[in-house]
């Protein structure tokens, strides 16, 4: 059972908790849930590698003599754009030049693609569009 099923099941709990699910089926749930998680990262991650700490080191690489300085909501969301970016350039040079073959279904063609989609959404974000 997924999270929001488990959601519609107990949504009278919030008017009344006595209503929620006892004790020991909640904990079985949410076993499940992180079993079913931990299964997923497994998974991803043979092919994705510790893609999430190379971005990290890139990103103080970048700002090694200072630091970030986010101040406004744009400035949140244009960088979130930027960490996603990195995060495709470190997914294609795993593709590229590890010698490791795609296990999750995107080609390094998806890949190139998803960097072009998001600098056309970092270029429309910065011109207000």
């Amino acid at each position: 059972m997924d999270l929001p099923d488990y959601f519609e099941l107990n949504e009278v709990a919030l008017e009344n908790p006595s209503n929620m699910m006892p004790d020991d089926t909640l904990t079985e749930k949410i076993k499940q849930l992180f079993e079913d998680r931990k299964e997923l990262f497994v998974f991803k991650n043979q092919n994705y590698g510790n893609s999430w700490v190379k971005t990290g080191e890139i990103l103080s690489l970048i700002f090694k003599n200072g630091g970030i300085h986010l101040k406004s909501r744009e400035d949140f969301i244009g960088f979130g754009v930027i960490v996603r970016m990195l995060d495709k350039y470190v997914r294609y040079c795993n593709l590229k030049y590890s010698g490791e073959a795609d296990k999750v279904g995107e080609s390094i063609c998806d890949t190139v693609g998803d960097l072009g989609v998001y600098a056309l959404m970092l270029s429309a974000f910065d011109k207000g569009e």
